[in-house]
């Protein structure tokens, strides 16, 4: 799934892709047909949609005739969803989860794993009843674990660059030890084994998966909401409406009920326009890392920082650190673009009560591995970003301890606490410099390349300087509003030191 823009006007057919239609996609039709025809014979509705290549290099999904708003766009019947509890019931899984009690591994066969397992079975077993739905699945995965290393190497340096390399490293820890003993003992094929193979059903399922309300036994009780994917192992797989691209701010919901899920027009699609979803206001960082594509949008543009405050003992509940006795409470909080909200209240309201909680806060070392003069918070890069789960309008920047939400509108920072901020945001914007001039010219030859889907690398390297230069972007403005309050700050006392700034509690 990828992203897409309203088209102009109201053509019959989607824009033609000419000579640069990827073979990979064209071959991908028919297996597509078979699944509409799977699909609809267990009790799937999918009347008025038609399959056709899209500007992205796939297959996406187009109106056959007009649909108003409120009118159904597709149903998927339970019998369709694919979850990471059908692996676990069917005879391979069994068979997997007997094996791991038998040698005590069961802690390593997760349900993300058996579900993995089962998907490169199914894609090759033309007898399993859900051959024809993961058959059809896409030979490469759009997300960048499976990215070949010389495109993934290009995240180095961000927060998506660390997330997927410590992605990769856990899943192919836990992976390994399991898979390799149940196909030396004959419980699974060789084949579906590999590092490459498992990699390759991760992706699917992280890309393509959808929120689990589905599965559970009270789905009719379910709010509505929109269709947003998750990676988390409660997901499931859903049948043709997976091949919807992402189109920011398009109005469709969802609706769960007993034997399935409805969605729903929120707006009139007419005949010939693409049929999109919509993942919500979600920043690039998240995109990029869960579906391997960025928006060149100022509203996707954003920049990830994680606030860890060290505290003594175990307060609020805050997890604690191994074997340190320091408890940890980490949030993370996103600086947009000045007209989507700069720096959020909460990430300033949080620096000032980690800052003003005197003894009780320890000091930590600052993202650059320098410590930060007196006690303060400590600012580094998360582990990685945070799927958003439920409905699609999440609130981003709410703060994870309302501790740090104060009641009047005036938050006051300490000159220290502006120089760390700052600190981080240099830090974090000369990482990206090395990087500048090799993306100004990808941005350059993709524009004079608009409209065609181009390699698929291509388009990933593409996707990684979009993402970078709207990092450039939200940085340059961040910088310079902090500078600012820091100046004002410093004119208003008696040094950087003893400096405070008072800052209305309204994005900077």
């Amino acid at each position: 799934m990828a992203a897409t823009t309203k088209p102009r006007g109201s053509p019959k057919r989607p824009r033609p892709v000419g000579a640069t239609i990827d073979p990979a996609a064209l071959a991908q039709v028919p297996a597509l047909e078979r699944v509409l025809a799977w699909a609809s014979e267990r009790g799937g509705v999918f009347d008025g949609l038609r399959l056709a290549l899209d500007a992205h290099g796939g297959v996406g999904l187009y109106a056959a005739r007009d649909f108003a708003p409120g009118d159904t766009l597709a149903f998927v019947p339970r019998a369709c969803a694919l979850t990471a509890a059908t692996a676990r019931e069917s005879a391979l899984g069994q068979r997997i989860l007997a094996a791991a009690a038998e040698w005590g591994a069961l802690a390593e066969a997760t349900d993300e794993l058996v579900l993995c397992v089962f998907l490169n079975w199914a894609r090759a077993e033309p007898s399993c009843e859900w051959h024809p739905l993961v058959a059809a699945m896409p030979a490469q995965s759009p997300e960048p674990c499976c990215w070949p290393e010389p495109i993934r190497t290009e995240l180095a340096g961000t927060p998506v660059g660390l997330a997927v390399s410590t992605a990769i490293a856990r899943f192919a820890l836990h992976a390994a030890r399991l898979t390799t003993r149940l196909a030396a003992a004959g419980i699974i094929p060789e084949a579906t084994a590999s590092h490459e193979a498992l990699l390759w059903a991760r992706g699917m399922y992280h890309s393509r998966g959808y929120t689990g309300r589905l599965a559970s036994l009270e789905a009719a009780a379910a709010p509505a909401g929109l269709p947003t994917p998750n990676g988390g192992a409660d997901g499931l797989l859903l049948p043709i409406v997976d091949l919807m691209n992402h189109r920011h701010g398009q109005p469709i919901t969802w609706q769960v009920e007993p034997d399935g899920v409805r969605f729903v027009a929120g707006a009139a699609v007419l005949a010939g326009e693409e049929v999109c979803t919509n993942y919500g206001a979600r920043p690039n960082e998240e995109l990029i890392f869960s579906y391997g594509f960025a928006l060149q949008e100022p509203a996707a543009e954003a920049v990830s920082l994680v606030l860890a405050e060290q505290r003594g003992g175990d307060a609020d509940g805050a997890p604690r650190a191994r074997d340190s006795g320091v408890a940890v409470r980490r949030q993370t909080h996103y600086v947009r673009r000045l007209e989507h909200g700069g720096i959020p209240p909460s990430l300033l309201r949080a620096l000032a009560h980690a800052a003003g909680a005197g003894d009780a806060a320890e000091p930590a070392a600052r993202a650059d591995g320098r410590r930060s003069a007196g006690e303060q918070p400590d600012l580094v890069e998360r582990d990685a970003p945070a799927p958003a789960e439920g409905s699609a309008e999440v609130d981003y920047d709410a703060p994870a301890d309302a501790s740090s939400t104060a009641d009047d509108d005036t938050v006051v920072l300490s000159g220290e606490a502006l120089e760390l901020l700052l600190a981080v945001l240099c830090d974090k914007r000369d990482a990206l410099r090395p990087s500048a001039s090799a993306d100004s010219r990808a941005l350059k030859r993709a524009e004079r390349a608009r409209g065609a889907p181009g390699e698929t690398d291509v388009r990933r390297r593409v996707a990684v300087a979009i993402y970078r230069d709207g990092q450039r972007r939200v940085l340059k403005e961040a910088i310079a509003a902090v500078r600012a309050l820091l100046d004002t700050a410093i004119e208003e006392g008696d040094g950087a030191g003893e400096a405070e700034a008072e800052v209305e509690a309204e994005a900077v």
